[in-house]
């Protein structure tokens, strides 16, 4: 709220004066089909701005942590994808976010890049607040059950992104470890799998919708989504020693959070 990413010339100043000693730079354009509307606005947001705050940690010399996102890939493998592996987006929001990839590579800076996916929570617009809206409001969902991935809430990226940092010791130095590592949950589901738990996480308390398969192609979209994305997270595990929870019991824990708030 303190800082525009869309007025880029506000960027430099801010962190000056803010003087940080690291930053991590949680915010997106993640509109995926309204980036396909607005192009211009989703690559001032996921590129420019995130290249200019990796610029000006570079000249600070202090690290930066930087999110992305499984929509690099096309959706095209059958097997994870590792950090290694070509990337190609589909979208405008995944070809924004990949330029932002490219320009905290080459800026200089210690960086950790974070790719993840399918990202949940109890704030925010999200897959997981959507459903439990609809099931309130629907008799009958179609949900697209032919493209997989690794839902993976919030909470745990940031639990995930506490560790790394306390790992790196009162310094807090990339030096060693800069690079792109990908950080979701263990396991892989559909978007038919992942509501079909969430209902299921719900039915005590009087939720009730009848939920069908169906195909990408009976349920288009503005923007093309990969197929398959999930991510390899070896490089994370053998690094940092982190492994996230299964996507299933990462939802157990948010509906747990969800019940007690509700």
């Amino acid at each position: 709220s303190q800082l525009d990413l869309e007025d880029t010339r506000s960027i430099k100043p801010f962190l000056e004066n803010t003087s940080p000693d690291l930053i991590i730079n949680a915010a997106a354009y993640t509109a995926v089909d309204k980036a396909e509307e607005e192009p211009e606005k989703a690559e001032v947001i996921n590129a420019r701005a995130p290249g200019l705050i990796a610029e000006y940690a570079a000249g600070a010399n202090i690290p930066i942590i930087h999110y992305s996102t499984d929509y690099v890939f096309d959706g095209c493998s059958q097997t994870p994808y590792t950090e290694t592996d070509p990337v190609s987006p589909q979208s405008v929001y995944g070809k924004t976010k990949l330029q932002g990839e490219e320009l905290v590579v080459n800026s200089g800076a210690d960086f950790l890049i974070l790719r993840t996916s399918w990202v949940y929570g109890l704030h925010g617009n999200n897959f997981l607040l959507t459903m439990l809206r609809l099931f309130r409001e629907r008799d009958e969902l179609g949900i697209v059950d032919d493209q997989i991935g690794a839902p993976t809430s919030s909470n745990a990226i940031a639990h995930a992104t506490a560790q790394i940092i306390d790992s790196l010791g009162a310094d807090i130095s990339l030096a060693e470890h800069s690079g792109i590592y990908h950080l979701t949950a263990t396991g892989q589901t559909s978007w038919y799998g992942f509501a079909s738990a969430i209902l299921k996480s719900v039915e005590k308390d009087g939720y009730q919708c009848k939920l069908k398969p169906i195909l990408t192609e009976q349920y288009p979209t503005p923007a093309a989504r990969p197929a398959y994305s999930v991510l390899d997270n070896s490089k994370l595990n053998s690094t940092f020693n982190i492994q996230l929870p299964s996507w299933e019991q990462q939802l157990a824990s948010v509906m747990q959070k969800w019940h007690e708030k509700v």
